[in-house]
């Protein structure tokens, strides 16, 4: 199983029994009104959410749920890498109960899983935030984004940022 600590944190691949967590975090208003729909999702949504989380570490990585290494039973989120739907790209996805947002935990998680996939598999990732999500875009420039020409998602309202495999 690839489980990465780090200083704060331990990211295990997400498991069917984070189903909970996945759902309490889709269903808050506060953390959706920036993923797509701007909506809390429905309980099928978030499960076949969870079912797509498991078959995507098929190909060796994805995303990740995060626990405080400190208390491992204590589930905080998720981050991770993951391939866009009928594209060859790929790009960094995280999310943090409200409770653990604001410590650095999601800049954390991010890092060690995108570093995990630059060393392991891909040459370049991808960060795409809604221009309104001002602290999910501190995260992506701070992990060393730059802003990139690709549209990975139709809307105006996103940027799209990348970074590369250093040489």
């Amino acid at each position: 199983m690839n489980m990465i600590e780090t200083e704060r944190l331990v990211l295990r691949p997400t498991l069917q029994d984070d189903l909970q967590l996945y759902r309490v975090l889709f269903q808050d208003p506060d953390i959706v009104k920036y993923l797509p729909g701007g909506e809390p999702y429905s309980s099928d949504y978030i499960a076949n959410y969870v079912t797509e989380k498991l078959a995507h570490w098929e190909k060796g990585f994805g995303t990740f749920t995060i626990t405080l290494k400190a208390q491992p039973q204590v589930l905080i989120g998720y981050a991770g890498v993951e391939q866009l739907l009928d594209s060859l790209d790929h790009d960094v996805r995280y999310g943090l109960l409200p409770e653990y947002q604001g410590r650095g935990y999601a800049f954390e998680a991010a890092k060690a899983a995108i570093d995990f996939v630059l060393t392991n598999y891909l040459d370049e990732v991808f960060g795409v935030a809604v221009k309104a999500n001002v602290p999910s875009l501190k995260i992506l420039k701070k992990l060393g984004m730059e802003p990139s020409s690709e549209v990975l998602y139709d809307s105006d309202d996103l940027v799209t940022l990348s970074l590369k495999k250093p040489l």
